[in-house]
């Protein structure tokens, strides 16, 4: 999501003397939050599922493959093993499940949240367990640090979301980003979409010599579904001092109509 915004966004604001180039390596954007109603039937597949081409404006260049490395002293992307140059790089790898990390989980679990989990039935016609373990989480006792440190999060300018590296900028689930409570700023996909006009702005105000860089500045909104044809609405101030300012309405029809 925020790569493709980016590259929309950018479009829009450069002349065709500009290129603009997205890697993407599906090929295809899923709209994961509709996958459990895939399970539940109110969803088909291809109700939330679209060719990435179809999701962009014309004259976006596309190459389909994997970034395996990155050189931001260079803003240079190495793809399939063939090197990209650029300009400008935004960063927005997004995130994936890692089943295989856990030894027995891809042979003895379910996975729900992906297009070919959500429509396989063997799950619900038998008798079924299901074991729920979110991280990262806030607890005593249990440390993130090593998997942080296998695939490092970025750290970047909270407004500008431009890293240490001039003209290379992060944005959505690979960024790291400290809240005034020393929480990290939660990840959505508003929160990418956001990030990304943010920076599409910037980066097309630097290129057009204007002086008026984009900034996020730290607002975000979500929905809750909570059964029963209802959702409750957040949404605040997240960079709010000396602590975020976020309000949360109860779940009502009313939100759920908004969201639906």
């Amino acid at each position: 999501m925020g790569g493709s915004s980016v590259a929309n966004d950018l479009r829009c604001r450069l002349g065709r003397k500009h290129n603009v180039l997205l890697v993407d390596k599906m090929g295809r954007h899923v709209f994961w939050p509709s996958l459990f109603w895939i399970l539940v039937g109110l969803r088909e597949p291809k109700a939330i599922t679209k060719d990435i081409g179809r999701l962009l404006k014309r004259g976006i260049d596309v190459v389909r493959g994997e970034v395996s490395c990155t050189d931001a002293a260079t803003t240079c992307a190495k793809v399939d093993g063939k090197k990209i140059g650029a300009d400008y790089l935004v960063v927005s790898l997004g995130a994936d499940l890692a089943p295989g990390n856990v030894p027995g989980l891809d042979e003895a679990g379910h996975n729900l949240y992906s297009p070919e989990g959500s429509i396989s039935k063997m799950a619900l016609r038998r008798p079924t367990i299901f074991l729920a373990y979110v991280l990262p989480m806030f607890c005593p006792r249990l440390s993130v640090r090593p998997a942080r440190r296998r695939r490092r999060l970025e750290a970047v300018d909270r407004e500008s979301m431009e890293t240490r590296f001039p003209g290379v900028f992060a944005i959505g689930d690979n960024t790291s980003i400290p809240l005034e409570m020393g929480l990290l700023l939660p990840k959505t996909g508003v929160v990418a979409y956001r990030q990304a006009q943010a920076v599409a702005r910037t980066i097309a105000a630097r290129i057009n010599g204007e002086d008026r860089d984009g900034t996020f500045d730290g607002h975000r909104v979500c929905f809750v579904r909570a059964g029963g044809g209802r959702a409750g609405f957040g949404g605040g101030d997240f960079y709010g001092r000396p602590l975020p300012q976020v309000k949360f309405h109860e779940p009502s029809r009313k939100w759920h109509t908004v969201k639906v």
